[in-house]
């Protein structure tokens, strides 16, 4: 998560740059692909978390039970 945070700021810095420049155009086009292709990551990364804690509470729960 700290690598996808310091990803997306120094993303988000050099974005504020090129939009600064005079032609930012073909750039914006190259950053929407890297863009989306972080957001994807992240998705993936949610849904992960999401997994885990879900079957983590399962196996809590059904111990608790057993015991």
């Amino acid at each position: 998560c700290t690598a996808f945070g310091t990803a997306s700021k120094a993303f988000a810095k050099e974005l504020k740059d090129v939009l600064a420049t005079e032609r930012p155009a073909a750039k914006l086009t190259e950053y929407r692909h890297l863009w989306v292709d972080l957001s994807h990551m992240m998705q993936q990364l949610g849904k992960a978390y999401s997994n885990m804690y879900g079957i983590y509470c399962l196996v809590i729960f059904f111990t608790t039970i057993i015991a």
